[in-house]
C-alpha cells in the first residue's frame, strides 16, 4: 500500500491532495480509513510525504545529500536513494558539502540547492602567489585565503569555501592548521578532518576525564546481578584494547542453550549532557584506520574503566537468552550486572581450537564451552538464513604497516569460525533487545534496512544471468530470501565475489532511525513485530550508548521520561548515520592512501587481476590482494563504449568485449599516495 500511496501523489505531483482524496483513489473497499491513516502517518514521519497546507499533501520535494562535482564540472547530489543533477547552485558548493535540495522535474532527476547544511573541510597547501596568500587543493584548484595568520609556503591547512559576494569568485577561510607538509602522521589527521572528525579532545573533556575512576566503585555495584563467578570471557582481535562485549553459555537440563551477552556499561560513567557525552555525540563513532584509531571516548574510558578487560570487575548490561535446538528464542532477561571476564581471547587462538588444530594452555579450561558455542552458532546461522539472512561474499583488505606507519604487506582479511560466533551472538542480542522495546511501543533508536529498489535489483539479476549464471529461487524478488537464494546459487562460481558486490550495491544502505521498518538483509520483519538495533558496541558507537540509556530508564520504570525523547532520538539517529558514513569514508581513503603508497615502489611491474568495475571512461582492475587500480579507456587499443545496463565495454573497431570479473594482465604505470590513486595499463 505504501508504494500505491506514493504513486498517487507522484502522479498529482505539485497539485496537493487531501488524505481523503488519496484514500478514495486507492480504491480499497476492504481497507479501513484508520488503517490507511496509520500507513500515511508513517510515510509522513519517514519524510516521504510533505504537507503543503493545512490539509494538502504531496511527495516530499526536499531531499538531503552530499555534493559531488564531476571531472567535467557537473554538480550532482547523492541522496540515500538517487543521484540528482543540480541545475542551480548559488552557494559555490564543493564535493562533500551536505546540502538540502528541491526536486524540480517530474522524473526526480534534477533539482536545485536550497541550503548548505554543512560545509566540507578541504585539505590544501598554502602558497604565496603574487603577494597574495593562497590555498592550493589536491586537484589543483586555487583559492585566495581570507586570514590574518602568518602563512608561509608548504603549510597544510583545512579550509572551508565561502559563498563570497555576488558575481565574485569564492574565497577560503582557514579552519585548521596542521603544520608543515613533511610532519609525521599528518595523513591520518587530514583524512579525519576531511570527514568531519575531531582528533583532539576539548579541554572540558580532559577535565571531566580526571574525575572518572580507574576501578569499579562500591556504590556502583549496588542493585546489580553479580555474575563475577560465572564463566564469562571475551573474543576480539589480537590488538584490540576497547572491548565492548563478553559472552557466556550454558546447556540447560531441558536441552536448551542459555546464551549470555554482556555489554560494557559505558553510560554509568558518561552522563547525558556532559562534555564527554557531547563530544561523543559529535564524533558518533570510533574510526579505525590502518595506523590510527580515533576513539569516540577518551582512552581512559575506551581502553580503561569501560573496557571489559580480563580479571577485573566491570559494570555491564547483560542480555541472557534461552534458545532451543532450532535457534528459536524461548525466554530472555535484560539486566544491569557486574562481571569479571576470565580471559581475553583472540580470534587467531579461538579459530585454531574450533578447527581442531591447537589449544593453547590458558584456553584449555574453556575448550568445551567454545565448541558448544560454535554448535549454537551453526544453529543460529541456519535459523537466520531460513528467515532471509544474507551472507555476501565480499572480501576485505588488510594493510600491515611497520612502526613508522609505512605499509609493508597487503592481503585479504579472513573471517574464521570465531568471528562468525561473535557475529551471530551479537545479532541475537541486538534483535532481542530491539524487539523487547518495540513491543512496548516506546521511543527508541533502531538499526533499519529498507527494501531494495525493485528496478535496480532486477537490473543486477539480469546482468548476472547475461553472464551465463544459473539463478535458482522460488521467492518473490522483494523477499530477503530471494537475495539469499541468489547468493547460494552463485557460491563457488568464479565471479561470486563480483556478483556479491553488485548485489550489495543494489541494496539500500542501513541507517539509524527512530522508527522501525525492519532490517532487510538480516531478515528482520517489522510486520511480524520484529526489530533490530545496535546494543553491543557502546564504546565505539553513539547509538549503542543511547540504546543503553533508554534501556536503563525502562529497567528502572522511568518510561514516562521517554515520551518526550522522540525528536531528540530522531536527531541522534540522523547524525549517527552521517558519521557512520564518514567513518567508512575514512577507512576507504586510508586504504587507498596506503595501497598507493605501497605500490609506489613497483612502478613498471606486471600483474594479473580481474575487472572490478566500470565508469564511462575507465575500468578498474583488482589484484588478488584486493589492491585496485584504474585503466583509462584512452590508454587501450581501441575506442571503447560503456553499456551501463549490461555492465560491459565494447571496442568500436575490434568488437572486443570486456565484462566484470574478466581476468586481464596489467602494468603499473602510476601510484600516488598524495592523490590516493593507482593507474594500470592493459598489456
Amino acid at each position: 500500500m505504501e508504494e500505491r500511496i506514493l504513486d498517487i501523489l507522484r502522479v498529482s505531483r505539485n497539485n496537493g491532495l487531501t488524505k481523503k482524496e488519496v484514500y478514495k483513489k486507492l480504491g480499497h473497499n476492504n481497507l479501513s480509513y484508520d488503517e490507511f491513516e496509520e500507513v500515511f502517518y508513517d510515510l509522513q514521519e519517514r519524510k516521504k510525504i510533505y504537507q503543503t497546507g493545512k490539509e494538502s499533501y504531496t511527495l516530499n520535494p526536499f531531499k538531503e545529500g552530499e555534493v559531488k562535482i564531476t571531472k567535467k564540472g557537473k554538480t550532482l547530489v547523492i541522496t540515500d536513494e538517487d543521484t540528482i543533477e543540480i541545475t542551480e547552485d548559488q552557494f559555490h558548493c564543493v564535493t562533500g558539502d551536505r546540502v538540502k535540495i528541491r526536486i524540480t522535474d517530474f522524473n526526480e532527476r534534477k533539482g536545485t540547492i536550497k541550503e548548505v547544511i554543512d560545509r566540507k573541510g578541504i585539505i590544501a597547501e598554502t602558497e604565496i602567489m603574487h603577494g597574495k596568500k593562497c590555498a592550493v587543493t589536491k586537484d589543483g584548484k586555487i583559492y585566495e585565503l581570507e586570514t590574518d595568520e602568518n602563512i608561509i609556503d608548504g603549510i597544510i591547512v583545512g579550509i572551508k569555501i565561502q559563498k563570497g559576494r555576488k558575481d565574485k569568485e569564492p574565497v577560503a577561510t582557514i579552519d585548521k592548521i596542521f603544520g608543515h607538509k613533511n610532519r609525521p602522521r599528518l595523513d591520518e589527521e587530514t583524512i579525519l578532518y576531511e570527514n568531519n572528525f575531531n582528533y583532539e579532545w576539548p579541554e572540558e573533556v580532559k577535565e571531566e576525564v580526571k574525575n572518572i575512576p580507574s576501578e569499579v566503585q562500591e556504590e556502583d555495584k549496588k542493585g546489580r546481578k553479580d555474575l563475577r563467578d560465572e564463566e564469562i570471557f571475551t573474543i576480539d582481535g589480537i590488538d584490540t584494547k576497547d572491548i565492548d562485549d563478553a559472552i557466556s553459555l550454558k546447556k540447560l537440563e531441558n536441552g536448551n542453550y542459555l546464551l549470555g551477552v554482556h555489554i560494557a556499561d559505558v553510560t554509568n560513567y558518561v552522563k547525558e549532557h556532559s562534555a564527554i557525552d557531547g563530544e561523543a555525540y559529535k564524533r558518533g563513532t570510533s574510526v579505525y584506520m590502518n595506523t590510527v584509531v580515533n576513539p569516540m571516548y577518551p582512552v581512559e574510558l575506551s581502553n580503561g574503566i569501560c573496557s571489559l578487560n580480563s580479571n577485573v570487575d566491570r559494570l555491564a548490561l547483560s542480555c541472557q537468552m534461552e534458545l532451543d535446538s532450532n535457534g528459536n528464542l524461548k525466554d530472555y532477561d535484560i539486566f544491569e550486572s557486574i562481571i569479571k571476564s576470565k580471559l581475553q581471547m583472540n580470534y587467531t587462538a579461538v579459530n585454531k581450537i574450533l578447527n581442531d588444530e591447537e589449544v593453547q594452555e590458558e584456553y584449555k579450561p574453556f575448550e568445551k564451552t567454545l565448541k558448544t558455542m560454535y554448535e549454537l552458532t551453526e544453529v543460529l546461522e541456519k535459523n537466520r538464513k531460513g528467515r532471509g539472512y544474507q551472507e555476501f561474499d565480499v572480501p576485505e583488505i588488510k594493510v600491515i604497516t611497520d612502526d613508522s606507519g609505512k605499509p609493508i604487506e597487503i592481503s585479504r582479511r579472513s573471517q574464521g569460525k570465531g568471528e562468525k560466533l561473535i557475529e551471530m551472538f551479537m545479532l541475537q542480542a541486538n534483535e532481542t533487545v530491539a524487539t523487547y522495546v518495540y513491543n512496548m511501543n516506546l521511543p527508541f533508536v533502531y538499526r533499519v534496512h529498507d527494501k531494495p529498489n525493485e528496478d535496480k535489483l532486477k537490473r543486477v539479476t539480469n546482468i548476472i544471468k547475461s553472464y551465463g549464471e544459473n539463478i535458482v529461487t522460488s521467492h518473490n524478488i522483494m523477499s530477503p530470501k530471494y537475495i539469499e537464494d541468489i547468493l547460494v546459487s552463485l557460491k563457488g562460481t568464479e565471479k561470486s565475489e563480483i556478483y556479491s558486490t553488485m548485489l550489495l550495491r543494489s541494496l539500500a544502505k542501513a541507517t539509524y532511525e527512530s522508527y522501525n521498518i525492519g532490517h532487510f538483509s538480516i531478515g528482520i520483519d517489522s510486520a511480524k513485530k520484529e526489530a533490530y538495533t545496535h546494543f553491543t558496541s557502546p564504546i565505539r558507537r553513539y547509538p549503542d550508548s543511547t540504546v543503553h540509556r533508554l534501556l536503563k530508564k525502562i529497567l528502572h520504570n522511568e518510561t514516562d521520561e521517554l515520551h518526550g525523547d522522540k525528536n531528540k532520538l530522531t536527531a541522534i539517529a540522523k547524525h549517527s548515520t552521517v558519521q557512520e558514513q564518514n567513518s567508512d569514508n575514512c577507512e576507504r581513503q586510508s586504504n587507498k592512501m596506503k595501497t598507493a603508497e605501497y605500490m609506489e615502489q613497483y612502478i613498471g611491474e606486471e600483474y594479473e587481476g580481474k575487472i572490478s568495475g566500470f565508469t564511462p571512461n575507465s575500468m578498474f582492475v583488482e589484484l588478488p590482494n584486493l589492491i585496485e587500480g584504474r585503466v583509462s579507456f584512452s590508454s587501450m587499443d581501441d575506442f571503447y563504449s560503456y553499456d551501463e545496463e549490461m555492465e560491459i565495454i565494447t571496442g568500436e573497431n575490434n568488437k572486443k568485449v570486456y565484462r566484470l570479473g574478466d581476468k586481464v594482465k596489467v602494468t603499473l604505470v602510476r601510484a600516488s599516495k598524495e592523490l590516493r590513486e593507482i593507474d594500470f595499463e592493459l598489456k
